[in-house]
């Protein structure tokens, strides 16, 4: 497959993320931030090679309109949740124990980035229709979901002090009525 480079920088940057993680838990900052920066440079560099290596073809259609929008919407929301929702400020503070978002969209479910990258990349396989893209896609897709289960699992329990505690109360990606309706509730809140 000729466009297949787009995997290496993603799977690049999906590792040093999850080098950020466990340099946060072992307050690392530097190197943490380090990581952080060339984890998400990388996933974006591999994404963008992925979509300029390909044709969308018209856009002449309600519908292929209608999906750019959907793939904006999606994205805006990524980048809402993993940059705007948590803070672009340091995660570290003067005290070592560091607490779990569990508001917005993390109350919705623990890992919401994972949604809107998920349903973004529906969107982009569905808008340019290519057997390639599609394998690429879903491959970027994967190595998201390894690295928020391996972050689920073994190192924000450890990072965070009341995540397990967290996990029993909002779910891993499929998120119930009680979340949603948690997640509207705490926008409410915010507005208010």
């Amino acid at each position: 497959m000729k466009n297949m480079w787009s995997i290496l920088p993603c799977a690049t940057g999906f590792f040093f993320l999850f080098l950020f993680d466990l340099f946060q838990i072992r307050q690392r900052h530097i190197l943490s931030r380090i990581c952080s920066i060339i984890g998400y440079i990388q996933i974006a560099s591999g994404f963008t090679l992925l979509l300029v290596s390909y044709k969308i073809g018209s856009i002449s259609s309600l519908f292929s309109f209608l999906q750019v929008v959907g793939a904006v919407c999606f994205f805006a929301l990524l980048v809402y949740s993993v940059f705007i929702e948590i803070g672009l400020q340091s995660p570290y503070n003067e005290c070592k124990e560091r607490m779990v978002v569990d508001t917005g969209t993390y109350g919705f479910v623990r890992h919401p980035g994972f949604i809107w990258f998920f349903l973004l990349m529906l969107v982009l396989i569905s808008l340019f229709r290519n057997v390639q893209f599609t394998l690429i896609a879903l491959s970027i897709t994967f190595m998201n979901f390894a690295l928020v289960l391996i972050e689920d699992l073994f190192l924000f329990p450890k990072l965070f002090v009341n995540y397990n505690d967290y996990k029993r109360k909002v779910p891993f990606i499929i998120p119930r009525l009680s979340s949603i309706n948690k997640m509207l509730g705490s926008i409410q809140d915010e507005s208010d």
